[in-house]
């Protein structure tokens, strides 16, 4: 369950493997599958947030991207699955109801992608609409 923390480019924010990052490694003539634990911060994101800010950094949204993942460097053959290596990682998953520049906001604990081997098409935003308050 994700908590109500938003994520944001800063290198204290990590993404990180729950279960194992299975990387085809060479071991002496052969080559076999091995589960890595990888993460990665998000100080090195991209497409970001620019007018929305927590803590003095740019808000990570759904649309987000970051790069290298680490812990999985033995794996030159790349993913047993999937062929990333050092690749992207991106959230699966935002909030529902709290958007950035229309993109849904990241939280802390939101399920991810990790090692994608590229940075997959950006998400669709959410159209402006203007919500009136009345007063009391």
């Amino acid at each position: 369950m994700s908590h109500p923390i938003s994520a944001r480019k800063d290198g204290s924010n990590i993404m990180h493997t729950t279960g194992p990052d299975v990387c085809m490694t060479p071991i002496g003539k052969s080559v076999v599958p091995v589960a890595y634990t990888s993460m990665v911060t998000l100080a090195g994101s991209i497409r970001v947030s620019h007018s929305v800010r927590d803590n003095s950094n740019p808000d990570f949204q759904l649309n987000s991207r970051t790069r290298s993942v680490t812990g999985h460097e033995p794996g030159t053959k790349k993913g047993a699955k999937v062929s990333g290596y050092k690749g992207y990682a991106h959230a699966r998953t935002a909030a529902s109801t709290v958007f950035s520049e229309g993109f849904a906001l990241v939280r802390d604990a939101d399920p991810a992608w990790i090692n994608h081997p590229d940075p997959q098409p950006q998400e669709g935003r959410r159209s402006k609409s203007s919500t009136s308050v009345g007063h009391m």
